[in-house]
């Protein structure tokens, strides 16, 4: 592909105004820290039911992850949500086995898809990603995210709703992964499926 952002373009044309150019200015280092500390931290969604039903969580270990949850909700921001975060996975993974928290973190990174994936230093060191393969990543991200912006702000003033629902974003998402593998080697994409295991089946509606 010689363009490896063109599929994104084309995505966002409809869309981009003044919000996406402003998008384009590359983030600090604080914002880019903080950004890869939300996204290694991030928490499977396991109480989904192809999720149970894919980890083989038994009835007595979806009580115990319910019970934990209702006395460990998450209502902070920023670094205590990071924190919390923290505690939660450390929690769950004290009511799960360790061929389910091994299946916990390859359904992580199906759920993340590939571009958040790689932006976690701690993946990106492991597929052994470049220096110029991490600024591709960054600039794929910042367009990304200047798109997310701007068909969230399509759909609130197209359906008069307060929040958005992400009703068109489901394609962006896949464009944005799909060109973030476009960029690996074939050595470091074998390593990627390898890292997420088998593919959840059926895929749950809400990833």
């Amino acid at each position: 592909m010689k363009n490896p952002f063109a599929l994104c373009y084309l995505l966002l044309f409809p869309f981009c105004g003044t919000n996406a150019q402003n998008e384009s200015t590359p983030p600090t280092a604080p914002n880019i820290s903080m950004r890869n500390l939300f996204l290694e931290n991030r928490l499977l969604p396991i109480y989904l039911s192809e999720v149970e039903s894919d980890m083989h969580i038994s009835p007595s270990q979806q009580e115990a992850i319910s019970r934990y949850n209702e006395s460990n909700a998450r209502y902070t921001l920023g670094i205590h949500w990071i924190q919390a975060c923290k505690r939660d996975k450390a929690g769950i993974f004290s009511i799960l086995n360790e061929d389910q928290q091994r299946r916990y973190a390859e359904l992580l990174y199906q759920y993340q898809g590939a571009l958040s994936s790689f932006l976690i230093p701690s993946v990106g060191a492991k597929l052994k990603l470049t220096t110029d393969q991490s600024e591709q990543l960054e600039a794929l991200y910042r367009m990304y995210k200047a798109g997310l912006s701007n068909l969230s702000a399509y759909e609130m003033k197209l359906l008069a709703t307060k929040y958005a629902q992400g009703k068109f974003t489901n394609s962006l998402n896949k464009a944005a992964d799909v060109m973030a593998e476009s960029m690996l080697t074939p050595d470091q994409h074998l390593l990627w499926r390898a890292m997420q295991g088998k593919p959840i089946e059926p895929r749950p509606q809400r990833w």
